[in-house]
């Protein structure tokens, strides 16, 4: 393990700036935090949406409107 430290010691400070060092912790607020999913009930009927947005936080879901660009 000595080759492992004698690399880090030299070489890590630049591995972590090149990959992104983080100076504060990410934050994840439930507004933002709605992820567009499959939605299974379409595989059975078709007159279900096909995608739904849920949010990874609060477990709520609504419907998935199409955004222009996606």
């Amino acid at each position: 393990m000595n080759c492992q430290t004698d690399w880090f010691n030299t070489h890590g400070d630049n591995a972590i700036n090149h990959f992104g060092r983080v100076e504060q912790p990410i934050v994840l607020v439930e507004a933002d935090a709605w992820q567009r999913e499959w939605n299974r009930r379409h595989w059975e009927d078709d007159t279900q949406p096909r995608f739904i947005e849920v949010n990874s936080i609060t477990k709520a879901t609504r419907p998935y409107t199409e955004r222009e660009g996606e």
